[in-house]
């Protein structure tokens, strides 16, 4: 447990919602009110178009709520907490039908949030299946690590073992949603398969398909796919299977002029394909492409931009340097005037070289994080739906950098994500007025 002094912390942290981005707003909201007026008075629940001002009832009573996970490793675990505090300040409303979409970590937690919201599992009973001790990572080790450090067996066992006991057979059940990459090693290309209720690819248990350890493409075995990170988790081999995939030439936008009514359109017609894989094909982490899938959210037939709500939440990565690192840093790029420098040299950089090549996962996410803010930024000059506008709030949560190798951190990020998800919905609604 945090101690009080490490809870005052976190709750000065918090950054303002849209990351200071008031004063562009408040142009924005000005522009729409003045081009608006008299719709306005007619209907004054109209959608505002800070995205910070809406009327929830409007939207969730009627319609789906779409909950969409960000991946993150370890850093996963405060999506635990941020559904939490959705639940206990009332964002999640018992008549709306709640869908969950995850990638990587995300798609952990879209079956942990699913099975609470469906009332399977108490979050006491959650945290417990799917924390686990730091001596479990034995079971991640590959025993010859030839192409693969690890694997994530632990994750299919748990997820798998945990439906079998509650019934649940596949994620229609579930309400739940998970991205991994599809490469087709005949066609050599990639794209974005999906596995979840109808129209994505439907995973029964019995369903009978070749996998490396195994036969039977299960729901564990599609989560556990979701979670491998090329060169460091198992890939899944698949060969001969009908997927649902999206194929990802750019990034979506729906663009929406100034004075229309602000809404996330839906994903635009034939988005989604069905895919007939011939041959070996390699499931690897949904993160590489689409690391916030909330175009899968908008995709499916059953989203409706006048009814449903979409809460995507995004994991702030918080970077500490280190003494330690300083020091290595300096040692790094000192004057090799002895044999004793040039050695620890040689040991440093080969080192650095191989936390390279462990971590490159993390270099492209944080490549592809780079980009999806500078097209946040765009969107929100442009009036876009996405990230501050119309039916899709995005919550921004920070967390500390943590390893995957620190599972003992799970209480310390569940925590951080309940409270600042609670500061987020508290500023939500002072926004709004409510």
């Amino acid at each position: 447990m945090a101690t009080p002094m490490k809870l005052k912390e976190i709750m000065h942290s918090f950054n303002p919602y849209v990351r200071g981005e008031r004063e562009k707003i408040a142009k924005i909201a000005q522009r729409y009110f003045e081009k608006n007026r008299e719709e306005l008075k007619k209907n004054p629940t109209s959608q505002c178009p800070t995205g910070l001002c809406f009327d929830q009832n409007s939207f969730s009573k009627n319609g789906n709520i779409s909950l969409v996970f960000e991946g993150g490793g370890m850093k996963g675990y405060v999506h635990l907490g941020a559904f939490m505090a959705l639940l206990e300040e009332g964002m999640l409303p018992k008549e709306s039908h709640i869908w969950f979409y995850g990638t990587s970590a995300g798609a952990i937690a879209a079956v942990a949030s699913s099975l609470i919201a469906s009332g399977k599992m108490s979050v006491e009973e959650v945290y417990d299946k799917f924390a686990f001790h730091p001596a479990y990572l034995i079971f991640f080790v590959n025993p010859v690590p030839i192409y693969n450090i690890m694997n994530g067996r632990l994750i299919r066992w748990r997820i798998d073992s945990i439906l079998k006991k509650k019934g649940i057979k596949n994620f229609s059940e579930l309400r739940v949603a998970v991205t991994s990459v599809l490469y087709d090693v005949q066609k050599k290309q990639s794209s974005l398969a999906v596995f979840g209720p109808k129209p994505f690819s439907d995973v029964p248990l019995e369903k009978v398909d070749p996998w490396r350890f195994g036969k039977g493409l299960t729901v564990g075995k599609a989560v556990q796919s979701s979670c491998a990170i090329p060169g460091l988790f198992t890939a899944g081999v698949i060969s001969n299977a009908k997927l649902s995939v999206i194929k990802l030439k750019a990034p979506y936008e729906s663009r929406i002029p100034y004075g229309k009514r602000i809404l996330a359109e839906p994903g635009p017609p034939g988005l989604i394909e069905e895919y007939r894989l011939k041959g070996i094909g390699l499931l690897t982490d949904g993160g590489t492409k689409a690391n916030l899938p909330i175009l899968v959210a908008l995709s499916t037939p059953r989203y409706r931009k006048e009814t449903d709500l979409v809460y995507a939440i995004n994991i702030e990565v918080e970077k500490k340097e280190t003494r330690l690192k300083e020091f290595l840093e300096k040692l790094r790029y000192a004057n090799p005037k002895t044999r004793i420098v040039r050695f620890l040299k040689n040991i440093l950089d080969a080192s650095i070289q191989a936390l390279y090549l462990l971590h490159i996962r993390n270099n492209i996410v944080s490549t592809m994080k780079r980009t999806i803010d500078s097209m946040m930024e765009e969107i929100a000059e442009r009036g876009n739906a996405l990230c501050i506008h119309g039916n899709i709030i995005r919550f921004d949560i920070k967390a500390p950098d943590v390893s995957l190798f620190r599972p003992d951190k799970a209480g310390e990020l569940v925590l951080q994500g309940y409270l600042q998800m609670k500061e987020r919905i508290r500023k939500l609604r002072e926004s709004a007025g409510l």
